[in-house]
Order: C-alpha cells, then structure tokens, then sequence
C-alpha cells in the first residue's frame, strides 16, 4: 500500500472512532447531567454533538481531498486499462484487435507533425505545438493500452519488464550492444 493510501485508511480509521466516540460523548453527557443536576441540562449535548459532527465533516472533506489527490497521482498502466476496457466496450464493440494499433501510429503521426512544425517555426506558437505534442503523447499511450487489452498483454508488466531489462544496458560503456558484454 502506498502512502497516500496508507494516510487515507488511517483518516478513515480516525473517523469511525470519532464517530463512536461521539455517540458515547452524548450519552455521557446525558448521564452527567442527569446524575449531577437532577436531568437538567447544563451542558447541552446537541451543542457537543453538533461541534463533532462537524469536526466529523472537515475530516470527511480531508479523506475526499486526500483521495482525489491520490487518484490523480497514481495511474498505472495497468488502471488505465481497467477504466478503458468498458469505455471500449460500449463505444468501439466489435472492432478488430488490431485497431488500437493504427490509432497509435496515426498518433505517432500527430506527435512528428507538431515536432516538425514547431522545429519549422510555422503554423501555430510554440504553446500550441506543445499542447499538440502532449496530446498526442497521451493519445500514443492510450491506444496503446487499448492495444494491450485487446491482445491480452498486461500493459504494466510489459513496461516494467521491458524497463528492468533496458535500464540495464550502458551504451557508453558498450556503443555496440550496450550490453557491456561481448555479442556472441
């Protein structure tokens, strides 16, 4: 578990305890004033109630934040073909496998052209050519992904298996192979 994960669950934790402990204060509160001012109420429990729930609230807020923050942050290949697999499903069903496959290319192609263009210096501000470049960065990895589960390929082991091995090689000790062995 992560650690934006692992602070969420323990907020959550802290909440049901607030949550019981409220319930008990009230009681308690209840039972002071009924044993030490004959059922009077001198401290109003709604009062009491009323500022732990919304000490409840903020710290609900702060789970939700904490959440969304940690939702935005941590997008694996492997979550993003989970969320895409049924958007897939009801928008393209029934299409080919090798689809996702030309829609990378042509993205491919949408990345060259705002490259090419912004090295030209010609049709749109830098900000623009940049926008197209992320754009299609993006495209490129979500039509890979789409590629993946349509081929039955677990995106994420892919990349992490083809990294362990790539981040390995030195092609400044070994220009040949980068392996810095000797190719047989």
């Amino acid at each position: 578990m992560d650690k934006a994960s692992q602070r969420i669950a323990e907020l959550e934790q802290c909440n049901d305890r607030l949550i019981t402990q409220n319930t008990w204060l009230e009681c308690r509160v209840r039972e002071l004033n009924a044993a030490v001012y004959g059922g009077q109420s001198v401290v109003d429990p709604a009062k009491v109630v009323y500022s732990l729930v919304d000490a409840l609230h903020a710290a609900q807020r702060s789970i939700d934040k904490m959440r969304a923050d940690r939702d935005r942050q941590t997008l694996t290949f492997g979550r993003l073909q989970a969320e895409h697999k049924p958007w897939v499903e009801r928008n393209f069903a029934g299409r080919e496998p090798y689809h996702p496959l030309l829609g990378a290319i042509e993205e491919l192609g949408e990345l060259a052209h705002a490259h090419l263009k912004a090295l030209q210096g010609i049709r749109g501000s830098a900000e623009e050519h940049h926008a197209a470049k992320v754009d299609a960065i993006g495209d490129v990895v979500i039509f890979l992904a789409d590629y993946c589960t349509a081929n039955g390929i677990d995106f994420q082991e892919a990349v992490e298996r083809t990294w362990a091995t790539v981040k390995q090689r030195d092609w400044k000790a070994d220009p040949e192979n980068g392996s810095g062995k000797e190719v047989e």
